[in-house]
């Protein structure tokens, strides 16, 4: 379910069972203060689909989903964005370390929590790598052993 438009103060608090905006807001990804118009389309909850593969290019090996290199598939979009990434990338240039990335579409800041492997991992944004990165060596090594088996698909959830 997803707050509707029109009435969108008591849908709001059908999806999320708070009655102050200030408190529903940050339960649907929004930081305070914001408009009222900005809860419409969005849920307590999302999740899309990673199909994914492995490969690479000059820069490291990459697990998961990149459309940079044309690797893997998604469905779904986190919040209304578009993901343009979600993968491990080991890379092959010294001094870098092995990363999980989140790419979205216009993002520029903050963190973001998802579930991965039931477990959840916080990523935080780094300008460097446009995106949202996570350096759990353990979700690393499952995305990288998850990819390597061929192109499963993987449930991503907030």
């Amino acid at each position: 379910m997803t707050v509707a438009a029109g009435w969108v103060g008591s849908s709001t608090v059908g999806e999320t069972g708070q009655r102050w905006m200030s408190v529903a807001g940050p339960a649907l990804q929004l930081g305070v203060p914001f408009w009222m118009s900005t809860l419409s389309g969005r849920s307590t909850s999302i999740s899309f689909n990673i199909t994914g593969a492995y490969g690479g290019d000059p820069t490291g090996l990459y697990y998961g989903f990149n459309s940079a290199i044309g690797l893997g598939f998604v469905s779904g979009n986190y919040y209304g964005r578009q993901i343009i990434g979600f993968y491990t990338k080991i890379p092959t240039v010294n001094g870098q370390q092995t990363v999980t990335c989140l790419i979205l579409a216009g993002a520029m800041s903050g963190s973001v929590s998802l579930v991965v492997f039931g477990g959840r991992y916080q990523f935080d944004y780094n300008p460097a790598y446009g995106g949202y990165v996570n350096g759990d060596i353990n979700l690393a090594t499952n995305m990288t052993t998850t990819f390597m088996q061929g192109m499963p698909t993987l449930t991503i959830t907030t």
